[in-house]
């Protein structure tokens, strides 16, 4: 009974295939997650060093200081500088992680579809 034991082989290759497309979909969910928390975190604290660069503004208005010229100024200017730099930062950071994921999806396809020759890119693409 040599057919089951094939038939046996590529149920297994056909189960394995369904488990590397689950799992690239996850990753690919997971990276558009960690783009959005990135956004939102990023966000968050633009509007934080607002807050910030707001307070600052009010603590020199409440002690005379000309809050546009001087030092004043070039206090809010650099809360408004670094609070941009850190949500850059963030978000970059999670730009590049759902990359990664994304790139380790693509590759685990390309792994598993390998040995479909030219058939690699019609699986693949149903996937996405």
């Amino acid at each position: 009974m040599w057919w089951m034991a094939l038939i046996q082989a590529i149920k297994e290759k056909v189960d394995g295939a369904k488990n590397t497309i689950n799992n690239a979909t996850t990753l690919r969910n997971q990276a558009e997650t960690t783009e959005a928390q990135g956004r939102v975190e990023a966000q968050s604290i633009l509007n934080q060093g607002q807050k910030m660069q707001s307070s600052a503004r009010a603590a020199a208005a409440e002690n005379g200081v000309n809050v546009d010229v001087g030092s004043a100024a070039a206090i809010q200017d650099q809360i408004a500088g670094d609070s941009a730099a850190n949500a850059y930062i963030t978000k970059s950071q999670a730009n590049y992680a759902a990359s990664q994921m994304r790139a380790e999806a693509s590759d685990s396809l390309d792994r598993t579809f390998s040995d479909l020759g030219p058939l690699k890119g019609l699986a693949k693409k149903g996937w996405k």
